[in-house]
């Protein structure tokens, strides 16, 4: 997740600095945006998931 940040990062600088290929750039930059997020519920998911495998699932007798 992180590498994906910083490669935004890299593209702005890219983007800003020298001005080179500037719509190439805002695309790859939404990409890798919509990535780290994807990256980030993820890693969410996952910490829920083993958090719930840990757990006695409730049954209709738990009252």
């Amino acid at each position: 997740m992180e590498e994906s940040n910083e490669t935004i990062v890299s593209l702005s600088h890219v983007k800003d600095a020298y001005r080179i290929e500037i719509e190439l750039c805002n695309e790859l930059i939404d990409v890798y945006d919509k990535a780290s997020r994807q990256l980030y519920n993820l890693s969410l998911a996952w910490m829920n998931f083993k958090e719930r495998r840990y757990t006695k699932p409730k049954t209709i007798y738990d009252t």
